[in-house]
C-alpha cells in the first residue's frame, strides 16, 4: 500500500527521520520502500485490519520510534431528533457481523475543496463530490469502508440487510447490471437493491449534489462472502479489498463518528441523536503473558521493564503485574493478537530480531541418514552418468491430459485428485503419472527451444504422483524415464539398455518385461517391468502415434515409469566387486527373424537357459521391421559374450553352444537365421 509522508506526519507529534523509519519497518514490521515523499508498504494479511490505513501505520511507527501520536478530536453537536425517527433498519442474515448507521439532515453537498481532491488523487481515487470524497478520505485514514445513501431515495425509509434473491439484478454506480450469485449480501429497501454489501453502492440511492438528507452505513461483513461475490462478479473495489482482509468493529465505529464530524464541519449537516448498532462491540481480549515464556524463546533474559514498555507501545492496557507475569487487555483493532504466543512474538519483534544472539543447540545424537534420500541421489547420479537429462515438471495436468490416458489411468486409480482452487485449468488435477508432462517437455524441446536442432532427447525425473484408491488419496514417489528419437529401433534398444543398467546398478542381472495388451489408442507397445521373483516394479510403453499428434510430437516416444520404493528394496549401499577376468572372452553375433509378437526378453531367457554360466552377457543391438520381411515378422540381432571364470574356452565349445542355442530357438519360436 502507498502512504503519503505528509498524511503520516499530521498524526505524529514530531517529524521522524523517514530513512530511520523505513529501516525499522523493514527490520520489524513490513517490507517498505521510500520514494518521492511516499512509503510503499507491503502490509501482511494478518495485520491489514489494524495497519492497512494511515492511522494504523502511524501507530506502528509510534511503537517503533517512540514518537507519540496526536490525539484525534472530532466533536460535533447532535440535534434533538433521533435517527430512529428517520430510518428503520432490519438485518435478515447472519453474514452481517455488525452494522452501525447515522442519519444526518440538511447537508450542503458541493464539489470538494482542493486539499481533499489532492488527497484522493495521491491515493489513486477520483473526486466525485464532497460527501463521497469525505467517506473515501475516512476509509483511507481509518481502513474502514463506509457508504452514504441518499435517505430521500430509500423506499419507506427502511433499510434491509439480507441475502440476494435467486438471479436478482444489481445495477452498479456505473450503471452495469449484475446477476447476483447465491449467498451474496445486499442492502435494500422494500422495493429495490440499494447496494451490493461490502463492494459497491447501487445507482438507485446514489449521492448527488442535490442530496439533502443522508444515511451513513458502517458495517462488518463476512470476509469469505465478500471475496467470493467479488470474484464471481469480477467486481473488485477499494471497499471489497478491505472487507476481504477483515475490518475491526471498533475502527468501523470510529470511522463513522469521524465522518459524521467532517460532514458536520464541511457540509454543515445536522447530526441526529445516537447511532444504530446491530450488536455490542466485542469485548477486549485479556491475555496473561509469562516473562519466562519470552526468555525461553529469546534464549536469554531481557529487562522486564522493556517488555512492559513494548506492550504499552502497541496499545495494551495493564490489568495486573507480578514478578512472573503481566496480565493485559489487547487493543480491539489488533485482530491478530489472540493468545500468549502472539504477544511473545510481538515483544520479540519490537525488541528486535537483530538483537537475538545466535546460539547453536548442543547435539547429543547424530541423526541417521535418510535411506530414501540417499537412494534417490545415487539413482540420479547413475542416470546422469549415462547421458540422461534431469527435468522438473509441474505436478499437475489438465482435462485433456487425463482423457488421453483415461483407460490406462483406471488400471491404477479409481478417481483423479482434483484441485479445489487451481491457479489455471491447465493445472486442474494432481498428476497420476509423470510421463504425461514429459510429452509436453519433448514438444517444447523439439520446437521453439530446440536451438541445438537435436532429435534425440533423453529425460528422467523423480517426483510425486497420486490418485484416489479405496476412498483414500494415495501418493508415491516415481522414477520416469522418457526417450525419443526419429529412429524407432534406437528408442527401443536404448530403453532396454537403460533398464539393464538400472538393474545392474541395483545388483540384479536384469529386469524382465511381461507384455500386456493395452488399448492401441494409448500405447502401441506396453509391458510390466518385474524381477525374476515376479515383483512388479513399474511399466514400459511406446506412446500411440495419434496421442503424440495431440501434443504435436511426430517421432516415437518410449516411457519407463517405476515406483522408487519398489526399486529401493534392491538397493544396497555396499558394493561388491568382481576380479578382472583373467581368461579371454569369445564374441559371437546372432541375427534372427521371429514372429512380431515374441518379446526380446523371452528370447534372451532361452539363450541363457542353454548357455548356462558360460554366457557372460547378451546385448541387443538391432531391431528391424519392414521389407523384405513379412508384415508380422521382425529381425532381432544380439551380441553374445562367452567366458569361463576357470579356464579358456575353445572355439569348438562356443560353436557347439551356438548350435544348441539356434536349435532351441527354432524349436521354441520357429526362428530363421539371417
Amino acid at each position: 500500500m502507498k502512504f503519503r509522508l505528509k498524511d503520516l506526519e499530521e498524526l505524529l507529534t514530531k517529524k521522524p527521520n523517514w530513512r530511520t523509519v523505513v529501516n525499522l519497518l523493514n527490520k520489524k514490521s513490513f517490507e517498505t520502500i521510500l520514494e518521492n515523499q511516499y512509503l510503499e508498504v507491503d502490509i501482511l494479511p494478518n495485520r491489514f485490519a489494524d495497519a492497512g490505513n494511515i492511522l494504523g501505520l502511524a501507530k506502528e511507527i509510534s511503537a517503533l520510534t517512540g514518537i507519540k501520536l496526536k490525539p484525534l478530536k472530532f466533536n460535533f453537536k447532535e440535534i434533538n431528533k433521533k435517527y430512529s425517527d428517520f430510518v428503520k433498519i432490519e438485518c435478515k442474515t447472519y453474514k452481517c457481523l455488525n452494522y452501525f448507521g447515522r442519519v444526518i439532515l440538511d447537508v450542503k453537498n458541493s464539489p470538494s475543496p482542493k486539499w481533499l481532491q489532492e488527497f484522493l488523487e495521491s491515493y489513486g481515487l477520483n473526486s466525485v463530490n464532497l460527501l463521497v470524497d469525505l467517506s473515501n478520505y475516512v476509509m483511507i485514514k481509518f481502513g474502514a469502508p463506509l457508504h452514504i445513501f441518499d435517505l430521500d431515495k430509500i423506499e419507506k425509509q427502511t433499510i434491509i440487510i439480507r441475502e440476494a434473491k435467486d438471479k436478482e439484478i444489481f445495477t452498479s454506480l456505473k450503471e452495469i447490471d449484475y446477476k447476483l450469485p447465491k449467498g451474496a449480501i445486499v442492502i435494500s429497501d422494500p422495493k429495490k437493491v440499494l447496494a451490493l454489501a461490502g463492494i459497491q453502492g447501487a445507482k438507485s440511492a446514489e449521492v448527488t449534489l442535490d442530496t439533502k438528507n443522508i444515511f451513513i452505513e458502517a458495517a462488518i461483513f463476512d470476509p469469505a462472502i465478500i471475496y467470493r461475490t467479488s470474484r464471481e462478479l469480477n467486481l473488485q473495489t477499494e471497499a471489497s479489498y478491505r472487507f476481504e482482509r477483515r475490518v475491526s468493529d471498533i475502527n468501523t465505529l470510529r470511522a463513522l463518528e469521524y465522518l459524521a464530524y467532517l460532514i458536520y464541519k464541511f457540509a454543515k449537516g445536522k447530526v441526529t441523536k445516537k447511532y444504530f448498532q446491530l450488536k455490542p462491540l466485542e469485548k477486549p481480549k485479556k491475555i496473561l503473558l509469562r516473562y519466562q515464556k519470552i526468555f525461553d524463546y529469546l534464549g536469554f533474559e531481557i529487562d522486564k521493564k522493556e517488555i512492559d514498555r513494548i506492550l504499552k507501545a502497541i496499545g495494551c492496557s495493564l490489568i495486573k503485574k507480578t514478578s512472573n507475569y503481566i496480565y493485559v487487555t489487547i487493543p480491539l483493532e489488533r485482530l491478530d493478537l489472540i493468545e500468549e504466543i502472539d504477544l511473545v512474538e510481538e515483544v520479540i519483534r519490537i525488541f528486535g530480531y537483530d538483537k537475538v544472539k545466535i546460539k547453536f543447540p548442543t547435539v547429543h545424537k547424530i541423526p541417521s541418514l535418510n535411506e530414501s534420500y540417499q537412494f534417490v541421489n545415487v539413482l540420479k547420479k547413475d542416470l546422469k552418468e549415462i547421458g540422461l537429462n534431469e527435468v522438473l515438471t509441474y505436478n499437475f495436468i489438465d482435462d485433456e491430459d487425463l482423457n488421453n490416458f483415461i483407460r490406462f489411468f483406471k488400471e491404477f486409480y479409481q478417481e483423479p485428485i482434483e484441485i479445489l482452487n487451481p491457479v489455471s485449468n491447465l493445472y486442474r488435477y494432481y498428476r497420476p503419472f509423470i510421463f504425461i508432462n514429459h510429452i509436453k517437455v519433448i514438444n517444447k524441446n523439439l520446437g521453439l527451444y530446440n536451438w541445438l536442432r537435436t532429435k534425440n532427447i533423453y529425460l528422467f525425473e523423480i517426483g510425486r504422483v497420486g490418485g484416489w484408491i479405496n476412498k483414500k488419496i494415495t501418493e508415491r514417489d516415481a522414477l520416469c524415464i522418457t526417450i525419443t528419437s526419429e529412429d524407432l529401433d534406437k528408442v527401443l534398444i536404448d530403453g532396454k539398455s537403460i533398464l539393464n543398467y538400472i538393474a545392474n546398478s541395483l545388483g540384479l542381472k536384469k529386469f524382465h518385461i511381461t507384455p500386456s495388451k493395452y488399448p492401441k489408442d494409448e500405447f502401441d507397445i506396453f509391458g510390466y517391468i518385474h524381477t525374476e521373483e515376479e515383483n512388479i516394479l513399474g511399466f514400459i510403453g511406446l506412446i500411440n502415434k495419434n496421442i503424440l499428434k495431440k501434443y504435436n510430437v511426430e517421432q516415437p516416444v518410449l516411457i519407463i515409469e517405476m515406483q522408487v520404493s519398489n526399486l529401493m528394496k534392491y538397493y544396497k549401499e555396499e558394493k561388491f566387486y568382481q576380479h578382472i577376468p583373467i581368461y579371454p572372452a569369445i564374441f559371437r553375433d546372432i541375427s534372427i527373424i521371429v514372429p512380431e509378437y515374441i518379446q526380446s526378453d523371452i528370447i534372451e531367457n532361452e539363450i541363457y537357459e542353454v548357455a548356462k554360466d558360460l554366457l557372460e552377457d547378451i546385448e541387443l543391438f538391432d531391431i528391424y521391421q519392414g521389407p523384405p520381411l513379412k508384415e508380422n515378422e521382425k529381425s532381432i540381432a544380439y551380441h553374445l559374450i562367452f567366458r569361463s571364470p576357470e579356464r579358456t574356452l575353445t572355439e569348438e565349445e562356443v560353436n557347439n553352444i551356438m548350435q544348441q542355442i539356434i536349435k532351441r530357438l527354432k524349436e521354441k519360436f520357429g526362428i530363421i537365421l539371417r
